[in-house]
């Protein structure tokens, strides 16, 4: 995200453009599929987007997860998700990024948006997760549903990230198994949260303060 203080003596790091909106011109439904065998070693990831549009304005957008085991092609997962109409203007299917293979890793985000579909381990257990950003948050950019990956293979939505961490992190420390992220506080400021994970399994905010101020 860029950002800067009032004196500019602190600058925060620039930041990638999001993709261009590109509106339809009449009344359709589209489906896009497409088909990721890059951001796992174990997995392959299809996503496929459905948008309905009618006057020129979207009233119905659904996002399809499918995971394939890469060895046996066999199908382990899949979830569906519907997302604001709002969000189908701004999606790009192709902008995905992993930090298990290292694809785009160190991509630039602006406005915590790091992809339409990121695979990371997020809650340090040694399986991959994912996010997607399914609600705007206008000024603070995206905010993300998150997927966890149990014992069994399966995702399921995690709670906490989903709803008190919100945004995809900025930073990820597997050492520390901490989530850092930064999300616009004013014209001139951000705030910086910091997350743990406990040896429990409980997610806390250790930290939240200003930066730029």
């Amino acid at each position: 995200m860029a950002c800067s203080s009032k004196t500019e003596k602190e600058a925060l790091p620039i930041q990638a453009k999001l993709p261009p909106i590109n509106i339809p011109k009449s009344d359709t439904t589209t489906i896009v599929s497409r088909l990721f065998k890059d951001l796992s070693y174990i997995y392959n990831y299809q996503l496929t987007y459905t948008t309905k549009i009618k006057r020129k304005q979207p009233y119905y957008s659904h996002r399809n997860v499918e995971v394939f085991d890469k060895k046996t092609g066999n199908r382990v997962d899949s979830l569906g998700l519907e997302v604001p109409d709002i969000m189908s203007f701004a999606e790009n299917i192709d902008d995905a990024r992993s930090y298990i293979t290292g694809k785009d890793k160190n991509k630039g985000m602006v406005d915590n948006y790091a992809g339409d579909f990121v695979v990371a381990d997020l809650n340090f257990d040694g399986r991959e997760d994912f996010a997607i950003p399914t609600h705007s948050g206008a000024s603070v950019g995206p905010y993300s549903t998150f997927f966890v990956q149990g014992n069994d293979g399966k995702f399921t939505k995690d709670a906490f990230l989903t709803d008190s961490v919100e945004f995809f992190p900025n930073k990820i420390y597997p050492e520390k198994r901490m989530l850092l992220t930064l999300v616009h506080a004013t014209a001139y400021s951000v705030g910086e949260h910091k997350y743990v994970l406990n040896n429990k399994g409980q997610w806390h905010q250790i930290s939240h303060r200003f930066l730029g101020e």
